[in-house]
């Protein structure tokens, strides 16, 4: 829906963190879809006070405040759903090929045990390099829709590839080219996914964060199905999916672009944005580390203190992925309640908390615990999402690129971490020290995080406290 021309009238009410009032303002706005784009950086509490199609009167300053249309309908419904199944779809081959990989290597690859390990890591570098700067293109380019039928094309036929008998060396070099088509998509789908709303008017980061995470739960299920069929089973599943997005994105509705500047291009205006947000750039990171110290080291610990079969650790991430998905939509309306910085806040003490757990709880609080984590996981995941999507108009698929580069790092140096705890701290008098100090690590982590951000979180929680205030009145 669009409103040519159209004027929409604000009215800011209470004070900035100077204490300066700010009068009425008038706002064009060309299109519905370009004033939700205004919701940037609130200086203030603000309401809407009459949206009308009148011309732009003659002596209104220049368009200096960001504004929600609060009465204004959202984005068309079908072009949102469409955006969380591709998210969801998009997800699904970096978890197929998951369980695969220890089979395929042993196979065709002479069991290379550090082969098996650096192909989990290198895509990170891909990611790393890729996602940030595809990011800063489509803002340039002011539709993040455009390169993904490319990118999901090129990881379907990567890892068509990849599951070919080639040698080890040329797997992981094409293995880096797939981590980066794989993430650089990613990236683009959640910054469209941060432009739209859902049909009461609120933030689709919820949604589309929840089907990433439901894709990874469901990936690695189906990954070990078809693993039992034959090693390469999961890549050519990977492929055809991968395929069927990038043709789903030609032909799929797309929402509305709304005309927005186009930020600095390359790395230094990657640098410049990830300033803008670094607390949620920084969140990213932390939850990835924690996690990538949480996954090989609780299987190990898991068998070695309490003789869990695999299929039983298999269960106890299963509970946190899918508590993870689940909790995604209800933490974004938690957070619209109470806050975004409360609620990352808090899920950055449980989640510390249910990670030092992981190493001293019995077996049967386990499954407890995992939801627990599953829960706080959400709550840090949908606020950090948020925020990015909140980020300047101009330069939203940066900021999602930004995030997912700081994660991806996360997720490379979290396993390097703990397996070097293991590996030094883990003694013959003392055989489980070594896995509780990894998920200490990632513990440590997040109350680390917790102490330095706190004046970050602090001055949002006002900020945001103040707004909600405004709204009710």
């Amino acid at each position: 829906m669009s409103i040519p021309d159209a004027t929409v009238l604000a009215r800011w009410q209470g004070q900035t963190a100077g204490g300066r009032r700010w009068p009425r303002k008038h706002v064009r706005c060309g299109s519905l879809a370009e004033a939700h784009e205004l919701l940037t950086l609130p200086l203030g509490p603000m309401r809407i006070d009459e949206p009308r199609l009148s011309g732009f009167p003659s002596d209104a300053p220049p368009a200096s405040c960001p504004v929600v249309v609060t009465s204004a309908a959202p984005l068309a419904s079908a072009a949102l759903t469409t955006t969380v199944l591709l998210v969801f779809a998009q997800m699904l081959p970096a978890t197929l090929v998951a369980p695969a990989i220890r089979p395929l290597f042993a196979k065709y690859h002479a069991g290379a045990e550090g082969a098996a390990h650096a192909f989990m890591a290198v895509n990170m570098l891909g990611a790393i390099v890729a996602g940030p700067l595809l990011g800063a293109d489509a803002d340039r380019r002011r539709d993040p829709r455009h390169l993904l039928p490319i990118l999901a094309l090129c990881d379907a036929i990567l890892l068509g590839v990849l599951a070919l008998p080639i040698p080890t060396g040329a797997m992981l070099a094409l293995r880096l080219l797939e981590g980066a088509a794989h993430v650089g998509g990613m990236t683009l789908l959640l910054s469209e996914a941060s432009g739209q709303r859902t049909t009461r008017g609120a933030s689709a980061m919820g949604w589309a964060g929840g089907a990433l995470m439901l894709a990874v739960a469901c990936g690695s299920a189906l990954g070990s199905l078809l693993v039992a069929f034959d090693p390469r089973a999961p890549f050519w599943a990977g492929a055809a999916i991968a395929a069927a997005v990038g043709l789903a994105a030609l032909v799929a509705p797309a929402p509305e672009v709304a005309a927005k500047p186009a930020p600095r291009l390359g790395w230094r205006g990657v640098v410049e944005v990830a300033r803008a947000i670094p607390v949620p750039v920084a969140t990213a990171f932390v939850g990835r580390f924690a996690v990538g110290c949480l996954v090989v080291s609780f299987a190990l610990f898991g068998h070695r203190a309490h003789a869990l079969s695999d299929r039983h650790v298999g269960a106890l991430f299963t509970i946190f992925t899918f508590t993870f998905a689940l909790g995604m939509v209800p933490a974004e309306l938690v957070a619209r309640t109470v806050g975004r910085a409360v609620v990352l806040a808090t899920g950055l003490a449980l989640e510390a908390a249910a990670f030092l757990s992981f190493g001293w709880l019995p077996p049967e609080a386990l499954p407890a615990a995992m939801c627990v984590g599953g829960l706080a996981a959400a709550g840090v995941f949908a606020t950090t999402l948020a925020y990015g999507a909140a980020h300047s108009a101009g330069g939203r698929a940066t900021a999602m690129g930004a995030i997912g580069a700081s994660g991806s790092l996360g997720m490379l140096l979290g396993p390097a971490a703990a397996g070097v705890a293991c590996a030094v701290l883990r003694t013959p008098e003392a055989p489980l020290r070594g896995y509780r100090v990894a998920f200490g690590l990632g513990a440590a982590a997040h109350v680390a995080l917790l102490v330095v951000a706190s004046r970050w979180l602090m001055a949002r929680a006002r900020e945001e406290r103040c707004a909600s205030g405004a709204d009710r009145a």
